[in-house]
């Protein structure tokens, strides 16, 4: 799998490690903290390790659960190398002080075009299915056009050297292309693999509808447009959310009663790392739109540090930790061997979730509870990469040796 093995890769040297060290300049003494290392840390985090672990496991997922042949699979490693190599160029442009906007705009031009092939190949293999009303195609249909639409985004920002698009950019990755393509995934794993027991049918298609309307608000009330007030689409972004996320959850049937065999057949630290995202899942709602939608019904504007905890708490707590969780159950048994060491994947999970609880103090900061915590958020960082260097381990060790049964380059 190029795809993982790439992802994790810019997660432990630009990714999660940078974010540990711009953190620690942030809320320390030493070191000066460069605005364009943070946006660094943002593009290969989001384009380098949530879109390229999604991307492989989805060229080897969505064929098994649409019943359908990958479509285009001459376009794979197309994908990959255009991926790649946008990454490596926003990266090379961001690197320094002052941003090389010559690659940044490089580099866009290969994320948008990566996005659009996965997009393609996504849409024509759920389109192939016998299955065409599995409820989970709408989500990863939805969540490939966002990430067209974030590397759209990248590129309007490069363009016209204005990091205030980066304000769009964010949800449309995260809210949009990530949380759709795991509430898709989950909608078709968690029934199988948790023995979660799917509820209100009725209910699927408008907690859809709603959740796709709310990110497109909530990203647009917060586009850089002079003389332009977008606070009602910002405000009604963030009730959107708040109401289609719980019902698309409980539609999945988190919360609810499990068939009976789960009860004794499930992998126990899987199960912690997907219930545990889920609940990080809310606390960012209630921390981003939430917090937000407050402010606005009291004339505020939107508060930034808590923002920044709602999109890292996303970021970490729910996407990270679902893919370490799902990756840990899955890949191993897609490449024919076991997770190398179950003990690793447990600390991981725990020091993940450190480093989240930590990042919270950014939240108590925000809210006026403990303005004195600041030094302390710096603390998130070690746990994280720690994490991070536990569940690359029993990836490569999965990955080292692949089975004599494994596909080409299309199986990701």
């Amino acid at each position: 799998m190029p795809f993982v093995a790439a992802s994790l890769a810019f997660a432990l040297t630009f990714g999660a490690t940078l974010g540990a060290l711009n953190l620690a300049r942030l809320t320390g003494t030493w070191g000066v903290l460069h605005r364009p290392s943070v946006w660094l840390h943002g593009y290969v985090q989001a384009f380098g390790f949530l879109a390229l672990f999604i991307m492989g496991f989805a060229f080897h997922a969505v064929p098994r659960l649409a019943a359908a042949p990958l479509a285009h699979p001459r376009l794979v490693p197309v994908t990959f190398g255009a991926q790649l190599a946008g990454v490596l160029a926003v990266a090379a442009a961001l690197i320094a002080p002052s941003p090389v906007r010559a690659l940044w705009i490089a580099g866009a031009v290969g994320l948008l075009a990566a996005a659009g092939q996965f997009l393609t190949i996504v849409g024509a293999t759920l389109r192939a299915s016998p299955r065409r009303h599995d409820s989970f195609a709408p989500w990863m249909i939805a969540g490939a056009a966002w990430l067209v639409t974030s590397a759209a985004l990248a590129l309007l920002a490069a363009i016209r050297d204005d990091t205030a698009w980066h304000h769009l950019l964010w949800p449309a990755a995260l809210d949009g292309f990530v949380a759709s393509w795991i509430f898709g995934a989950g909608r078709r794993l968690l029934p199988i693999s948790l023995g979660f027991q799917p509820r209100w049918p009725r209910w699927e298609r408008p907690a859809f509808v709603v959740y796709q309307a709310g990110v497109a608000l909530w990203s647009l009330g917060a586009a850089p447009w002079p003389g332009s007030d977008l606070g009602p689409a910002r405000a009604a972004g963030a009730a959107c959310l708040l109401v289609a996320t719980p019902l698309a959850a409980a539609t999945i049937g988190l919360g609810g009663p499990r068939w009976p065999w789960a009860r004794a057949a499930v992998d126990r630290t899987y199960e912690r790392y997907v219930l545990a995202a889920w609940i990080w899942l809310f606390v960012a709602l209630a921390a981003g739109p939430g917090w937000s939608l407050g402010l606005r019904l009291q004339g505020e504007l939107d508060s930034t540090p808590m923002l920044d905890f709602a999109r890292h708490t996303i970021a970490l707590g729910f996407a990270t930790q679902l893919l370490m969780g799902i990756g840990g159950r899955f890949i191993p048994v897609f490449m024919g061997r076991r997770l190398w060491s179950a003990r690793a994947h447990l600390w991981a999970f725990w020091l993940l979730n450190a480093g989240v609880c930590l990042r919270g103090l950014e939240a108590a900061v925000a809210s006026g509870l403990w303005p004195a915590a600041w030094p302390l958020i710096g603390l998130a960082g070690p746990p994280a990469v720690a994490a991070f260097l536990l569940f690359s381990a029993n990836m490569f060790q999965a990955l080292r040796r692949p089975s004599p049964s494994r596909g080409s380059f299309a199986a990701a």
